[in-house]
């Protein structure tokens, strides 16, 4: 059985155009996430929906999630041609439902709340029932995070259902430091059919830590709006942002401790998170409050309006996977200074697609952005050059949708082509899950 589209001059699977021919099995994949975009205007786990909806020319998909107290007043997500089904895992009443979905995701939510751990067994076997229950209409689970793979695995096994999982950094990165966290990475690595990561800098992490483990590098992608975006403009102020949660791995602290000593530069802080009342301390104690911009979480779609006026886009993590921030950045043209975390040069060559500094190390970031302050010419020719290392690298979501059906599909045919009837739909059917 055949999901996938034409192949295009690169060998890589395109998208199929148009609807599906009549008679044509298209296979029905649960997917398994604890961050969903859940409604419109949320930006948690914002890549995965992503993904799904580029996937939907391939397959239908069906999104089973925790939804945050806020998704019961908001409009649901509906993206794309067709629509993506989400179904909510509701673990707990509406109102104490604050153990995902939150910047920084569960491991943020427990740090700031501890009481939240009595909620995780509970969220464990609402993922556990409701995956086994919805895998009697789907073919596959692919799952999105280590918990996720370990719980759904263990589901769809009893189901008779391949599953792939998706790492996507920080649950590895905590397995490195934590023999629990380790264990739920173990377990997942066992119950999945394939392994996939974002980089091959976490592949080399997953075999270090899972020597059974034999993870593929799908990396992320980026909307083609972002290739569209017209080079950036010098005005009142040099224009730095950040994207991301204000989380402590992420260290958004360095942007304002570094912007001390870069005189004339405002920097935009796109996001939201525990750390933001420091950072706001921060801002007050150094002078800086009017160069500092707090913006909270802004919806996805209106990313593009910051990144318009932004010259130099700043990532500053001590750990990541491969950061869509990052990626988005550079698709739009744009100077960006990054932390060597591992993973970082796959991406960024130093001096000739973005800058790169000593993860930690405020006064070095300082150093990059007063030399891209005082060179308009550098910002334009690293930022160029960021464009074209995007293209080069074919790292777009219509990409990553056909490297990921060529992967469904050779595990369903692994699998006997499929799960059941109930999992597959003819043509001419409507394709919203």
């Amino acid at each position: 059985m055949r999901i996938s589209g034409p192949t295009d001059r690169r060998g890589v699977t395109a998208p199929a155009a148009g609807r599906w021919s009549a008679g044509r099995a298209r296979p029905r994949v649960l997917f398994l996430a604890t961050s969903y975009p859940v409604y419109e205007g949320a930006a948690e786990g914002v890549f995965v929906a992503r993904l799904a909806e580029s996937l939907i020319p391939f397959v239908r998909v069906l999104v089973l999630a925790p939804c945050p107290p806020a998704a019961a007043k908001r409009s649901p997500r509906a993206r794309g041609r067709k629509r993506v089904r989400v179904v909510c895992l509701r673990y707990a009443p509406a109102r104490l439902r604050l153990l995902a979905q939150g910047p920084g995701g569960i491991p943020a939510s427990l740090a700031r709340r501890p009481w939240l751990w009595v909620l995780v067994p509970a969220l464990l076997w609402a993922m556990f029932v409701g995956a086994r229950r919805a895998l009697r209409g789907a073919c596959l689970l692919h799952a999105h995070w280590a918990v996720c793979g370990a719980v759904g695995g263990l589901a769809a096994r009893l189901r008779g259902r391949p599953v792939v999982t998706t790492l996507r950094g920080e649950d590895v990165n905590r397995a490195a430091r934590s023999f629990v966290h380790r264990l739920v990475l173990r377990a997942c690595v066992a119950l999945s059919s394939r392994v996939v990561v974002v980089s091959e800098a976490l592949a080399q992490r997953v075999r270090r830590l899972v020597q059974a483990a034999d993870p593929i590098v799908i990396p992320n992608g980026v909307g083609p709006e972002f290739f569209e975006l017209d080079p950036p403009s010098r005005g009142d102020h040099f224009e730095v942002l950040f994207i991301g949660s204000l989380i402590p791995r992420k260290r958004p602290d360095l942007l304002v401790e570094a912007l001390r000593t870069v005189p004339g530069a405002r920097l935009t802080l796109l996001g939201d998170g525990p750390e933001r009342p420091h950072l706001e301390s921060m801002a007050r104690a150094e002078g800086l409050s009017r160069r500092v911009r707090f913006m909270g979480q802004v919806a996805p779609e209106r990313v593009l309006e910051y990144l318009s006026s932004a010259e130099a886009v700043v990532v500053s993590s001590e750990r990541e996977g491969r950061p869509n921030a990052l990626l988005e950045a550079m698709a739009a043209g744009r100077a960006v200074v990054v932390s060597d975390f591992d993973g970082a040069a796959e991406v960024v060559e130093d001096g000739v697609s973005g800058l790169m500094f000593p993860r930690g190390d405020a006064d070095a970031l300082a150093a990059r952005l007063r030399s891209l302050q005082e060179d308009p010419a550098m910002v334009r020719r690293l930022g160029q050059a960021a464009r074209a290392r995007m293209r080069s690298l074919g790292l777009r979501w219509e990409d990553t949708a056909a490297r990921y059906a060529r992967l469904y599909e050779e595990l369903l045919s692994e699998h006997g082509g499929a799960a059941g009837e109930d999992g597959m739909e003819r043509g001419g059917r409507n394709g919203a899950a």
